[in-house]
């Protein structure tokens, strides 16, 4: 019984999102498409997907995605207890780098734990 409300739930939630979603076109950015469909959302989960489907029709900038990296709550930090690790000389890919080698991780698994995406330092070489 719990399993039948369960489905019955989640397929009128699909249904809420794609309902919500189909006028998403009428949006030019990321922001307008999530301030369209939000209010649609009931849950946590609800928002989230709805978020996901925004971003994935208005992609991140690669700007976008730099700075997300460069404000990371993690790197920030990596920088305040390493101070040798300046900006200047330990521009963000490399900061992740030297963090990387340091913690035995690959530079993609540490830029996806920051900011999850795995590519963003190889794509700036």
């Amino acid at each position: 019984m719990k399993i039948k409300i369960m489905k019955r739930f989640a397929f009128a939630l699909i249904l809420t999102l794609l309902a919500g979603l189909a006028h998403a076109h009428s949006a030019r950015n990321f922001d307008e498409c999530l301030l369209e469909n939000i209010n649609n959302a009931k849950t946590n989960f609800a928002v989230k997907k709805i978020e996901a489907a925004c971003r994935s029709l208005f992609p991140m900038s690669m700007e976008e995605r730099v700075e997300n990296l460069e404000n990371s709550p993690q790197l920030q930090y990596l920088r305040q207890t390493h101070t040798w690790m300046n900006i200047n000389e330990y521009p963000t890919c490399k900061a992740i780098e030297v963090y990387a080698e340091q913690t035995g991780q690959a530079v993609a698994q540490v830029t996806m734990s920051f900011v999850g995406d795995k590519d963003i330092c190889s794509n700036l070489d």
